[in-house]
């Protein structure tokens, strides 16, 4: 069979989800859970970055303290030709701030030493004076010397966060019920508004990808990954790596807090972080040093904790939002290799449909119409599952019979490729692939023994 009937997913079947507690309830469970003491003023910097400031403010603030934010840069509105004058003017407040931080450092260097300072302090001076004094700071040498290396910007994601919000109604039902299934907690899916803004075909610079932005070698542990199909891809088979990802942090880590930076800095890291400074982890941020746990993996946490908060109430920071409508579909699994062309063809879909639907499918295998290989899971739009099976059940004699009629044999060779072999015999890549199952075009051995499909006969009227 090239499809069992019984491995159709309709969302109908999964048993009825346990009512949820009351809101006073729910609270304290992820209070316990998901601590937020002692991480306050990480948590109001990322829920304003999230909610205040968009994508053309640039918050000029300290790595270390985020409560000290030295100024806003407000760009003008985006143009083509704009790049440069947009890094210019972030260059230029750089300079400025570090060099007010760097007056200070020498106007006190000469006060310690019980010099009269060379220098009269200006307005901009004594405001970054009174910023600091206020959150409990003594003005000091070392302390601007500290505070002129730790200057960094961070660029506004209202308008992705509320997007983002947007967006996740399409799969947040689905993700909530595979955290449920997996026996881990549900908020634990707000956490792709840090990952990606809920962008399901995002991909990072470091090679990260999707809506969990999972790299290849995490991934492969639990996904699909070639050139025919990334499952980092689909939001659902991504989800369920995510949720075992971080269900294998918890049960090594001991607690959320630092299973979840653990999902940004990785398992083994915090492991060695927890071996010297216990499970803390606000005592693991103030003492652990290591180049690779830097700004992104200390706020990994509170981003989630603000993430949460903002996506849970949306409605006090954005205002009514309509959300899009959750994504109703069946799924199905292939026993046999299929070729996205007869996929096509046969499950009388358009191929934008099955594009959107599915979208792990690489662009390579709709372009070249490459194979699919078996036990590659579809997923068609609900209450198409039955018909696109029987659809393809009827096309699966054809299938073998195309696949075995052929008397020919041959033995690869030091060098050959499928295109190669193709050529020599005038017949299709995807022939060669159906006709010997062979999923990638880049998994054939020398010494291999394939069959050459027969070449259809041309009628006499061509």
């Amino acid at each position: 069979m090239l499809f069992s009937l019984e491995d159709i997913v309709l969302p109908g079947r999964s048993s009825a989800a346990p009512p949820p507690p009351s809101p006073s309830a729910a609270e304290s469970a992820t209070r316990r859970l998901f601590p937020v003491q002692g991480f306050e003023n990480q948590v109001e910097f990322w829920k304003k970055k999230f909610t205040v400031y968009g994508e053309r403010d640039l918050v000029f603030h300290d790595r270390e303290d985020v409560r000290i934010v030295y100024d806003v840069l407000h760009l003008p509105p985006a143009a083509a030709n704009q790049a440069r004058e947009t890094e210019r003017a972030i260059q230029t407040k750089q300079d400025e701030i570090e060099r007010l931080l760097d007056d200070l450092e020498e106007y006190f260097d000469e006060v310690e030493e019980n010099h009269s300072p060379s220098q009269v302090l200006g307005p901009q001076h004594q405001r970054i004076l009174q910023l600091l004094q206020n959150l409990g700071h003594t003005p000091s040498k070392q302390l601007f010397d500290d505070l002129e290396e730790g200057v960094r910007f961070q660029r506004g994601l209202k308008e992705k966060f509320q997007r983002g919000i947007v967006l996740s109604g399409m799969y947040m039902k689905h993700m909530h019920e595979i955290f449920r299934r997996h026996d881990i907690p549900p908020e634990l899916a707000f956490l792709p508004h840090v990952e990606s803004s809920f962008d399901y075909a995002a991909r990072s610079t470091a090679g990260a990808a999707g809506v969990w932005q999972l790299m290849k070698g995490t991934a492969r542990r639990f996904l699909t990954i070639n050139k025919t199909i990334d499952e980092r891809l689909d939001p659902l088979a991504a989800t369920e790596a995510a949720a075992r990802i971080l269900k294998d942090n918890y049960a090594a880590l001991g607690n959320w807090p630092l299973a979840i930076t653990a999902y940004n800095h990785g398992k083994n890291g915090m492991l060695r972080a927890r071996q010297q400074y216990g499970s803390d982890l606000r005592t693991i941020m103030q003492r652990h040093q290591s180049r690779i746990f830097g700004f992104a993996s200390k706020n990994f946490y509170a981003e989630f904790l603000a993430a949460v908060e903002v996506a849970q109430n949306y409605e006090r920071y954005f205002g009514k939002l309509t959300l899009l409508e959750p994504l109703q579909l069946d799924e199905l699994r292939l026993r046999k290799p299929l070729n996205t062309r007869r996929l096509v063809q046969s499950s009388r879909l358009p191929v934008e449909v099955l594009k959107s639907y599915n979208p792990h499918i690489t662009d390579y295998t709709w372009e070249h119409a490459a194979t699919l290989p078996a036990g590659s899971r579809l997923k068609i739009p609900e209450g198409h599952g039955y018909e696109v099976s029987s659809f393809l059940q009827e096309l699966q004699p054809r299938i073998q019979s195309e696949a075995t009629a052929s008397s020919a044999r041959y033995r690869i060779r030091k060098g050959d490729t499928l295109l190669k072999i193709a050529r020599k015999f005038r017949v299709s890549v995807q022939q060669l692939q159906e006709a010997n199952q062979i999923p990638d075009t880049d998994r054939i051995y020398v010494g291999q023994v394939i069959r050459i499909p027969q070449r259809p006969a041309k009628s006499s009227q061509e």
